[in-house]
C-alpha cells in the first residue's frame, strides 16, 4: 500500500502586514514540508511575482488584495482549504484580528480538516475560545507546527 503525504495549507494573518512580513515564515515552512514530501498550498502564491518580496507599494497586503478580484481570492482560498488535509495556521505576532484566517480555520473545522495553530499564549488578538476549540493542536511557533506535522503525518 502506498501512503501519500497530506497536502498542507499555510494560513496566517495579512491584515496590517506587509508582503514580506506575511511571507517571512512561509518560505522556511514550505521548504521543510516539501523536502519531506508534502504538497504545500500558499494563499500568497502569485503575489511575489506581482509585487516582489518587499512592501506592496508601501501598503499592507490586505489593502492591495482588496483592489483585486475579491471573489476570486475568496473562492481560491476556500477551494485550497477544502483540498488540503492539514492547515498550518501561524497567528504569532498578529497585529490585528485576521478575518480571512479565522474563516479558513472555520472552513477547516467544518470540513473535518486537521488544524495546527501557532499562537502566543498571551496577548494575541486571536486568543479566543472559538479559535482554540477549532484548533486540533496548539503550538507556540510556526516551526513547532512544522515539526508536529513532520512527526505526526
Amino acid at each position: 500500500m502506498t501512503w501519500n503525504r497530506p497536502t498542507i495549507y499555510l494560513s496566517g494573518p495579512m491584515t496590517g502586514m506587509t508582503l514580506a512580513e506575511s511571507m517571512a515564515w512561509r518560505g522556511g515552512a514550505t521548504t521543510l514540508l516539501e523536502d519531506a514530501g508534502f504538497m504545500v498550498l500558499d494563499p500568497l502564491r502569485g503575489l511575489q511575482n506581482t509585487y516582489g518580496n518587499g512592501d506592496i507599494l508601501g501598503g499592507s497586503v490586505d489593502e492591495h488584495m482588496l483592489g483585486l478580484a475579491n471573489h476570486s481570492w475568496f473562492m481560491r482560498d476556500k477551494f485550497d482549504v477544502l483540498q488540503a488535509d492539514v492547515l498550518l495556521i501561524n497567528l504569532v505576532g498578529a497585529k490585528a484580528i485576521s478575518v480571512s484566517t479565522v474563516m479558513e480555520l472555520a472552513w477547516a473545522h467544518l470540513s473535518g480538516k486537521f488544524s495546527v495553530v501557532a499562537m502566543e499564549r498571551d496577548g494575541n488578538p486571536h486568543n479566543h475560545f472559538f479559535v482554540n476549540e477549532c484548533a486540533c493542536k496548539l503550538v507556540e511557533s510556526p516551526r513547532d507546527g512544522v515539526d508536529y506535522i513532520l512527526a505526526t503525518f
